[in-house]
């Protein structure tokens, strides 16, 4: 399978200072949480992989970190954790904010409609609405404020394709939205690798799941298209500065946030 191979280039923003942090002075995952927060906003990081701001993702990390799900850190805020989990947690609130990796990479985890996914950097970390709408408009059921069902019932639905399914999440939540279809998921070989392991061994153990590879006469036409691609893009960007392309991705990041959060907000999933 045909990948693009993008040259490393160096960044302008000096690397972070971390302070250190002295046994006892942080006790409970509140308080991980809450340095946490105070170290991604003085770094400004960006929120838009997952989380959509520095109070979900500290949440996220600290859980994650101590083997939580998210949705139990209510339960344990006011909980004290051992030195060896204190150690674990600054550790991985450094790397993010001196790597500025998003924190799915770091803990090699994402949530989708509260199933966990495995997630690394062969692929894009997932974020789509895609999942939401499973729910909100393929269920079957009207309902007036989404704006109504599209389909009348969901074990109907023989054949589903997801393009360019990067970790396969997509996939998998239509697996088990339409139980009789047929899921084709469809992307470079890296992702694939990234989907296969856990449709089979944790989501779809009772379906076939098969790789199939491009021949060389395709690889030679995808490159084609990834030309093609990069050079509508530099069109459309000519005349901006590195700077203004950077403003702009951090711009556009904003946006998505704006609307994931008002999103979660409208379903009640707000953190």
């Amino acid at each position: 399978m045909a990948t693009r191979v993008k040259k490393a280039v160096k960044r302008g923003r000096a690397a972070a200072k971390f302070p250190k942090v002295a046994t006892g002075e942080l006790l409970t995952l509140l308080d991980f949480v809450r340095y946490a927060v105070s170290r991604f906003v003085e770094a400004e990081l960006v929120f838009a992989h997952g989380t959509t701001d520095p109070v979900a993702e500290a949440a996220f990390l600290v859980c994650e970190t101590l083997h939580l799900h998210p949705d139990q850190f209510e339960s344990f805020a006011t909980a004290r954790v051992t030195a060896a989990e204190a150690g674990q947690i600054l550790d991985v609130i450094a790397r993010r904010v001196t790597t500025r990796k998003p924190a799915a990479y770091l803990v090699n985890k994402i949530y989708m409609r509260g199933l966990p996914f495995y997630v690394d950097e062969r692929t894009i970390v997932p974020r789509s609405f895609i999942g939401e709408l499973l729910d909100s408009h393929f269920g079957g059921e009207s309902d007036e404020e989404s704006g109504g069902a599209l389909i009348d019932d969901p074990f109907a639905v023989e054949t589903v394709l997801d393009l360019c399914t990067g970790s396969g999440c997509l996939a998998i939540l239509a697996a088990r939205h339409f139980p009789n279809a047929e899921i084709d998921a469809v992307g470079a070989t890296d992702t694939v690798a990234v989907l296969l392991p856990q449709a089979e061994l944790v989501y779809m153990t009772d379906r076939r799941a098969n790789a199939i590879e491009l021949q060389p006469r395709a690889e030679a036409a995808l490159e084609k298209a990834f030309a093609v691609s990069d050079r509508v893009q530099e069109a459309a960007l000519a005349g901006f500065s590195a700077a203004e392309r950077k403003q702009l991705v951090g711009m556009l990041q904003r946006v998505r946030a704006n609307l994931q959060s008002s999103e979660a907000s409208e379903s009640g999933d707000a953190p």
